[in-house]
């Protein structure tokens, strides 16, 4: 392996550790200051589309969940107000760590294959190398 590959591989590590550290942070910050504002908007939305709520000062006193009955509605919300709380806040960090990403990759990164890079060319002095016989630049002498 080359040393530019190592290079890469270390600069590609430490954007991927960031970006991961702000999709924790993100997660943490927003559970942290809010930790039941997911589920409180969605006991809402569910209480507004006729959904029948089982609670006691927000005590859940249902095993399957905070609304009371069986049609696909009720079960809907209930799922949602089960994992939509986690789902929100990991799609919240997600989008912040995918963000921190782009911009540590730069505005003009290009997105090509890494096997092709076009016609390989001489470390010294950039003659075209394409079709030679031997290792080795015929125009400044240096070895390929």
């Amino acid at each position: 392996m080359t040393a530019s590959m190592t290079a890469m591989k270390r600069i590609i590590a430490k954007r991927l550790l960031l970006s991961l550290f702000v999709f924790a942070a993100v997660r943490s910050a927003l559970h942290g200051a809010a930790p039941y504002w997911v589920s409180e908007r969605i006991m809402q939305l569910g209480e507004r589309m006729g959904c029948q709520v089982v609670r006691e000062r927000f005590v859940v006193t249902s095993e399957r969940g905070v609304f009371f009955g069986d049609d696909r509605k009720t079960t809907f919300f209930n799922f949602a107000y089960r994992n939509g709380e986690w789902t929100a806040y990991a799609l919240a960090g997600f989008l912040a760590a995918l963000g921190t990403y782009g911009l540590l990759c730069g505005p003009l990164a290009t997105w090509r294959p890494m096997s092709y890079r076009g016609e390989t060319h001489c470390g010294g002095c950039e003659y075209g190398l394409a079709g030679l016989r031997e290792p080795r630049c015929p125009e400044c002498g240096t070895a390929i």
